[in-house]
């Protein structure tokens, strides 16, 4: 049975990997295709440029994302990091945590980023203190 879940679950991988890059791909022949005929319309009037291909347009985009653009890693824009705590219990994923970690889950996965497990007992410790 578990077996059978770990295949399913490394199909759904591999059938989201091929779908990103099927994706990607198509973003970026709708951006080059976009590009290229903004070039083509625009620059050889305005500044005598020769006109450009499909593949020299996408090879701009994908030039222009890595000159410009950000290929920096953004965890705030991971869903699971900022799923509401309403959605999380629905999905069983504060299931597996102790009590006093699911209770204050907000806090102690901002905690976590600066001070690790034994500092959030005490700053758990320290505002159950304050508050009473």
């Amino acid at each position: 049975m578990k077996n059978e879940s770990r295949a399913v679950n490394v199909l759904k991988i591999i059938g989201m990997v091929i779908a990103g890059a099927a994706g990607a791909l198509l973003l970026a022949g709708i951006f080059g295709f976009i590009f290229m005929h903004l070039w083509n319309w625009l620059m050889p009037d305005l500044f005598g440029i020769k006109s450009i291909t499909f593949f020299q347009g996408v090879g701009l985009v994908i030039l222009s994302k890595i000159l410009f653009g950000s290929l920096k890693h953004h965890p705030a824009r991971h869903i699971g990091k900022h799923m509401s705590r309403k959605m999380k219990k629905r999905c069983g994923q504060l299931a597996d945590f102790p009590p006093e970690v699911a209770e204050n889950y907000d806090e102690y996965c901002e905690f976590w980023e600066k001070e690790g497990s034994e500092g959030f007992k005490r700053y758990l410790h320290k505002n159950k203190s304050n508050g009473e």
